[in-house]
């Protein structure tokens, strides 16, 4: 039961850096005008105006 308990964390723990290297390349991509925020594909959302 711990190692199941212990194989999550890990893979949340993998997740999180997962998602803060995507994180720290999009705002270094954005930042340095490689990436243009018009160019980001936006999901549509229905009564936001």
């Amino acid at each position: 039961m711990l190692r199941e308990v212990d194989r999550k964390i890990e893979a949340e723990e993998a997740r999180l850096q997962a998602l803060d290297t995507l994180y720290k390349t999009l705002l270094h991509l954005l930042m340095t005008g490689k990436m243009r925020v018009k160019d980001l594909p936006m999901p549509e959302t229905k009564g936001v105006t």
